[in-house]
């Protein structure tokens, strides 16, 4: 590895939308294992210096 080589964080990446899926089986007897979309998105340093906020979302949602 080169010894000299520098790595600069220009952007961080966060979960802006996380959205949990459950469902039941026919009958409602079992619940299936659930499904997590997670949605990233970016901020850049020059936003991070601002004291840019970001809202996260949060989302649940059941089927039979």
């Amino acid at each position: 590895m080169n010894e000299n080589l520098i790595l600069v964080l220009n952007y961080i990446h966060y979960a802006k939308s996380i959205t949990i899926l459950n469902t039941l089986t026919d009958g409602a007897t079992y619940i299936q294992p659930p499904v997590i979309v997670i949605e990233y998105d970016e901020l850049s340093l020059l936003d991070i210096g601002k004291g840019t906020l970001v809202e996260v979302r949060r989302k649940f949602f059941y089927y039979h």
